[in-house]
């Protein structure tokens, strides 16, 4: 008897066909993890244009996204090179799968990215909305300043300066919350030093006004304010707040227009992404019946080969015993078990 070698020495068709597989594999890794990076990139550039301050951020974790994918690449390349996985692992069957699993993990880190996305801009939208209305409270302050100290002027009357000490006090607040929601606008710094200076001099030509109201009485003050000084400084003081308010509209403008482009991009990832996952997921389940289907023919194949073999064993008018390269007994037919008086369940596998 003659012991066939365990293994058999791989000829160039099988080398051919290893190194294929490998390009394959290679090739899988680096199109998935470049489809990714493009999402990645795509994500955080749209984050950068209403945030600019996360740029470090990015380049964080794209480095620790660089260095875990290359550890999975290396991992699932060294995995699929064992001697023990090569047989019955086809790469090709488990593509499917792996892409849409990956696909479906893009789908996920989009999706937080873009719902952060979407908070950051929420909040920004807030932030720009509280920063009019103190803009629109400081309108009222200024023109209250101008009204109660003229009411003053006509009236002679205490009670009528609570107005302007109130909006004295209250445009002096609504300016130093503007000071700290604009403190990362750089553009608004200068109109809100010009805006500052103007309401200082509404406030010192409003307590000039009330002064001279009470040391020469109401027509050297009805002369004052003939002047016009007051109105100019006040319509200074509007002008400078309405340059101010319109840019901070126009940056309103801008982040909704930002937030909507996002919006429709990660719909439209997400129902393309979505499509994509499914038809892998089809072809995966395809591929597993058409492969269900290949393993019942050749069952049916076997069993009807083994049924076969069988017949023509018990036929046989000599007996026929084979036994494996571990001397274990595979084969025993009918005319073993008339001759040497066993039965072949007795010896088979012994």
């Amino acid at each position: 008897m003659t012991r066939m070698p365990d293994q058999l020495p791989p000829t160039s068709s099988t080398a051919k066909a290893r190194s294929r597989r490998i390009r394959l594999r290679i090739a899988t890794v680096a199109l998935v993890g470049m489809a990714v990076l493009i999402a990645w990139y795509a994500q955080w550039t749209s984050i950068l244009q209403v945030f600019p301050a996360a740029s470090a951020i990015k380049y964080n974790t794209g480095l620790c996204f660089i260095v875990a994918f290359l550890a999975l690449a290396v991992g699932f390349l060294a995995w699929t090179r064992q001697g023990p996985h090569q047989e019955g692992f086809d790469l090709r069957s488990w593509l499917p799968i792996v892409g849409s699993v990956t696909v479906m993990a893009m789908i996920a880190f989009v999706t937080s990215i873009s719902m952060l996305h979407l908070k950051s801009s929420y909040d920004w939208r807030m932030h720009t909305y509280d920063v009019l209305l103190r803009a629109q409270a400081l309108r009222g302050d200024i023109t209250g300043m101008q009204r109660g100290a003229r009411d003053y002027v006509l009236t002679g009357q205490q009670a009528t300066l609570e107005p302007y000490w109130a909006s004295d006090r209250d445009a002096s607040l609504q300016l130093s919350g503007l000071r700290n929601l604009t403190a990362d606008n750089a553009a608004q710094r200068p109109r809100l030093a010009k805006l500052s200076t103007d309401i200082s001099g509404i406030s010192a030509y409003a307590k000039g006004l009330v002064a001279v109201r009470d040391s020469q009485g109401v027509d050297a003050a009805i002369r004052l304010e003939s002047s016009g000084d007051g109105r100019l400084g006040t319509d200074r003081a509007l002008a400078d707040l309405q340059s101010f308010s319109g840019a901070e509209s126009r940056l309103l403008d801008t982040r909704i227009a930002l937030a909507r482009d996002n919006l429709v991009s990660t719909a439209r990832f997400l129902v393309l992404a979505s499509i994509l996952a499914a038809a892998l997921l089809a072809w995966a389940h395809f591929r597993n019946r058409v492969e269900m289907y290949r393993r019942r023919r050749v069952e049916a194949a076997l069993h009807k080969l083994s049924t076969l073999q069988t017949a023509i064993l018990n036929a046989a008018n000599y007996a026929i015993i084979s036994s494996s390269v571990d001397h274990v007994v595979t084969t025993f037919n009918s005319t073993a078990e008339r001759w040497l008086g066993y039965a072949a369940a007795d010896v088979i596998g012994k």
